[in-house]
């Protein structure tokens, strides 16, 4: 029984960081704080799809993962259940095929479909992920001990399977781990980075990748030259590229009130999560348990001073010093002046949620409060509206804090297409942007 929990533990943490491996994302599927089930919403974090679902994953290429009945399948944009929900776990589509997993006599294997649901690479590993720039990882375990390599989409063992870890391919090569030390191959299987690292996260992009040495930090390019010396601590696993470890501590992280996929491995807040990788023209860095910002060719453009830090979003970014929160520029000029207690990270619609003694308003992206800060609670804008509540009773503002829906609600969604949900008089029921009352719920979609 310990092998077999073991197995899988092992099989989790090699599995999930490329199953979701960092993409287009067309809708993102999220789950509000406090609810019970995920939804999907666009790029601005207005709500697409209903919450409705116990499990999603973000669209890709048209389709994405749900679980109806315990069950993983794909539905389009139209909310049509396209493939069946029959697999145990699920993959997003890459290329028009996407990894899945069944039972095969007493064992789960995973194998891979296309759009249609029909198999294509017959079920043969024990771990599998998706399609990038036309190879896969796959694993196979012997002895408890993992086997990684990767195949083509004939399903043909291109690169065999000899690594102890791999991450995907990406601008020609990938990182696999050996005895312990990472390097990087090319599609032929060259070695053309040594295997001199002590770890790897992720793999390139822009043409630098974040690797380990000797305890310490730094991007590397193409060639293996150091461009971002080995001096950094610490750095914080991009939402996508977290390994397992996060995924078994059940940990959760929020955009706003939006609390994204478990499977996407969140341990913190989810934008921070992606604060190694070059957001507006900077990255994060950490040293000695401070924050600040280096360029691509590792100069250091924002000292590193800051308790914590977000990555860039519509021209600024949230720092923290001495317990209190602001917003600089790309030029580390302080353009909001630190003294709030929270801090979005992320612009939505243009706005971003403050608080400061217990009071939540809204900052523009010029740093002006548009917003007064006056709210117990307030969630993003979505569609030109905002949930806030105020002396126990949610209602709705548009941008320039005009309450276009009376605060006279128990409590209140985000508007999509048109509509939300709110709770009135113990009550849930559909509202229109006008405040119509559409009418009740099924107590049963509570």
């Amino acid at each position: 029984m310990k092998n077999k929990i073991l197995l899988a533990i092992i099989a989790l943490m090699c599995l999930l960081p490329f199953l979701v491996e960092a993409q287009e994302v067309e809708l993102k599927a999220v789950k509000p704080k406090g609810a019970s089930n995920f939804g999907f919403v666009d790029k601005n974090g207005t709500s697409v799809i209903p919450f409705k679902y116990r499990f999603a994953l973000d669209f890709s290429e048209g389709l994405a993962a749900i679980t109806v009945g315990g069950r993983f399948g794909f539905i389009d944009k139209n909310e049509k259940l396209v493939i069946p929900n029959k697999y145990f776990n699920i993959g997003k589509f890459s290329e028009g095929l996407a990894p899945v997993q069944s039972i095969v006599g007493t064992k789960v294997k995973w194998s891979y479909i296309d759009k249609k649901g029909d198999e294509i690479i017959p079920t043969k590993y024990d771990v599998a992920g998706i399609f990038s720039e036309g190879f896969a990882p796959v694993m196979l375990f012997e002895k408890l001990a993992p086997r990684c390599g990767f195949i083509n989409k004939n399903g043909d063992e291109v690169i065999p399977l000899i690594y102890n870890d791999v991450h995907l391919f990406s601008e020609g090569l990938a990182p696999v781990m050996l005895n312990k030390k990472w390097g990087f191959i090319d599609k032929s299987g060259k070695e053309v980075i040594p295997f001199n690292y002590d770890g790897c996260i992720g793999n390139f992009r822009g043409g630098l990748a974040l690797v380990m040495l000797n305890k310490k930090w730094g991007y590397i390019d193409k060639n293996g030259n150091e461009v971002i010396p080995f001096i950094y601590d610490d750095p914080t696993y991009n939402f996508w590229d977290a390994r397992a470890t996060d995924f078994l501590k059940g940990s959760y992280g929020f955009v706003g009130d939006i609390e994204v996929a478990k499977s996407q491995f969140i341990t913190e807040n989810t934008f921070n999560r992606n604060r190694n990788f070059f957001f507006e023209g900077l990255v994060l860095v950490k040293l000695n348990k401070k924050w600040g910002y280096v360029d691509n060719n590792g100069n250091e453009v924002i000292p590193l001073k800051y308790d914590e830090a977000a990555i860039f979003s519509e021209g600024l970014a949230a720092v923290k010093l001495d317990k209190k929160w602001g917003y600089i520029d790309k030029n580390g000029n302080e353009v909001v002046t630190l003294k709030y207690d929270e801090a979005e990270n992320i612009f939505f619609e243009g706005l971003v949620r403050v608080n400061l003694n217990k009071k939540w308003g809204y900052l523009d992206n010029t740093g002006n409060e548009v917003i007064p800060l006056k709210y117990d609670e307030a969630v993003i804008f979505s569609e030109g509206l905002a949930a806030v509540k105020l002396n126990k009773k949610w209602g709705y503002i548009d941008k320039n804090g005009n309450e276009v829906i009376p605060l006279k609600y128990e409590r209140a969604e985000n508007f999509m297409n048109g509509r939300s949900r709110v709770r009135l008089n113990g009550k849930w029921i559909i509202i229109d942007v006008k405040d119509n009352n559409l009418g009740d719920i099924d107590s049963s979609e509570e």
